[in-house]
């Protein structure tokens, strides 16, 4: 089969490689649309990857074309699938108490070991879920992000007498925005702000009913930590960046809440005030990583799956697709973008693979 294979960091090459052998509990996907996270690129280009050769992709939806002789019988030849990317070693008190996301010996599709940016995966039974027969493969393969924000939202605790409040939202990446359509549908009355250095990205999460601030450097920073200190009931970092980070306390009302969202790009170094104002407000500081997912249990997961199949299509933020062969160059330039040495609007890459004649396995 075809895949694209990070040979050494920085080298991403689409060659012929061997379709993955099916264990006794795994189904073999024909990968149809994966999406390109901005992990990727660092696990790419940052040197992140666990080993070489490997091949990454975890945003995944396709079809069953096989299956190992003791997989729970869920699926048949050429059903619709999800892959949760996660592979929990069920042995932890996490997985225990079902908390699967923070179990503690964990495996992962495109990162511990290899993934769907190719024409074939084989993936643990458990790790599978349905796609509703009105639920396009595109708006499917984002399920993994869309459920990342379902679950940083929950995290937030918001409810009906929180509704009228105002919340801040920092980073327009693809995160960021689908934070802000989930935020406005279900709390109209909530006041979002979203701040970011893109005025490409912002006037799409103005168009979804948020306040925009556009900050492109310190100065633009500072000056909107400034005028609104301490006058946001909620926020949500969505950015990664060091910085956003310490704003997002500075911006934070006594008793508010903030959740960290994006993965730290650098290290986090908080002064003695900024601690003494995280006292004295007595806020609350809540991470989250990843997403609930219990099966075919209700979880973020289904809760996802249930809003794609009412009518939400986070695909229509998608704005470049591209086939196997195009997928090394599309990083590239997410890459050059991220590190700034050459600006692309690319808000979501998403690869996606045309079918191929039926193969017996």
């Amino acid at each position: 089969m075809k895949a694209l294979v990070l040979t050494e960091n920085e080298q991403l090459k689409t060659t012929d490689v061997c379709i993955p052998t099916v264990e006794t509990d795994e189904y073999l996907v024909r990968i149809v649309s994966a999406g390109v996270c901005s992990s990727d690129i660092t696990r790419a280009f940052n040197r992140g990857a666990y080993h070489y050769p490997l091949i990454m992709g975890h945003e995944l939806a396709g079809e069953i074309v096989g299956g190992g002789s003791k997989t729970n019988g869920w699926f048949n030849l050429e059903d619709r699938v999800v892959v949760f990317p996660l592979i929990p070693c069920f042995k932890c008190q996490a997985c225990a108490d079902e908390h699967f996301a923070r179990c503690s010996s964990y495996d992962y599709y495109g990162s511990r070991r290899d993934g769907g940016f190719a024409q074939f995966i084989s993936v643990k039974d458990w790790n599978l879920l349905p796609i509703p027969k009105n639920v396009s493969f595109e708006d499917a393969a984002l399920c993994e992000p869309a459920a990342v924000v379902v679950h940083a939202i929950s995290n937030l605790e918001l409810n009906s007498t929180t509704s009228g409040q105002r919340i801040a939202v920092l980073g327009a990446g693809f995160l960021g925005l689908l934070a802000v359509q989930l935020l406005k549908k279900k709390f109209p009355t909530m006041t979002v702000v979203l701040a970011d250095r893109n005025v490409f990205k912002l006037q799409l999460g103005k168009s979804f009913g948020a306040q925009t601030i556009h900050t492109t450097n310190a100065d633009d920073w500072n000056k909107f930590t400034k005028q609104n200190r301490a006058g946001f009931s909620f926020v949500l970092e969505a950015a990664g960046t060091p910085e956003s980070y310490i704003n997002s306390i500075d911006l934070t009302k006594a008793g508010g809440k903030v959740v960290w969202m994006g993965n730290i790009s650098d290290d986090l170094v908080i002064s003695k005030s900024m601690v003494s104002s995280v006292l004295r407000k007595e806020i609350t500081i809540r991470g989250t990583w990843n997403s609930n997912y219990r099966g075919d249990q209700p979880s973020d997961w289904t809760k996802v799956l249930q809003m794609m199949e009412e009518g939400w299509k986070p695909s229509r933020l998608v704005s470049h697709f591209v086939g196997l062969d195009g997928l090394g160059n599309l990083m590239t330039k997410l890459n050059e973008h991220k590190t700034r040495k050459v600006s692309h609007q690319i808000l979501k890459g998403m690869m996606e693979v045309p079918s191929e004649p039926e193969i017996s396995f």
